[in-house]
């Protein structure tokens, strides 16, 4: 019930219809990663947080540990003139971009897979730790993600809502759009 609430929250902002989703945890973020022989990430500089290495500066093949800790990252810091500084301005709307990068990066090595039945392989180590919604099975799922791998990269628009922070009533933080969502799919 509550991953139905979240997609028909998307639907109302969005006003595109949810006929799918699928939900999993941390666990099967890394495996999925993993089991991809991990994916392809781009920095400019060298990125840790806490004091532990993400990223060193340029490309680099991240296994699903680095790939889940750099999506997350939220204090993050960059290495750049031989010191180590705070990227400024990082926030849920850098985490969502990297995300976003992540999955281009998924798609890049999914294109690189040779049958369907290598994908289906990775579905079925992770399905335990994948929630689907009702009307979509693991096979409809595994069979979307093989003829995804037909899409150009360049053809996926990738929309960034503009947000201002606010604290609710009960004292979260929270981020409101500032845009409709209508005008920046028009725009």
């Amino acid at each position: 019930p509550e991953l139905e609430r979240v997609a028909l929250a998307v639907e109302d902002y969005t006003g595109i219809a949810i006929d799918h989703y699928a939900t999993f945890d941390f666990e099967a973020f890394i495996d999925v990663i993993d089991s991809l022989g991990g994916v392809e990430v781009c920095v400019d500089y060298a990125l840790r947080e806490g004091g532990k290495d993400l990223l060193p500066a340029g490309c680099s093949a991240a296994d699903g540990e680095t790939a889940l800790a750099w999506v997350r990252s939220r204090a993050t810091q960059e290495f750049v003139d031989g010191e180590w500084r705070f990227i400024e301005g990082v926030s849920d709307q850098n985490r969502t971009e990297r995300q976003q990068q992540l999955m281009f990066a998924m798609l890049a090595k999914m294109k690189t897979m040779r049958s369907p039945a290598a994908l289906a392989g990775i579905a079925e180590s992770v399905a335990d730790s994948v929630v689907l919604s009702e009307s979509l099975s693991m096979g409809d799922a595994v069979a979307m993600a093989w003829d995804l791998r037909g899409t150009p990269s360049s053809s996926i628009r990738r929309l960034v809502v503009p947000t201002e922070s606010e604290v609710t009533d009960d004292g979260s933080f929270a981020l409101r759009a500032t845009v409709p969502f209508r005008e920046l799919l028009d725009g």
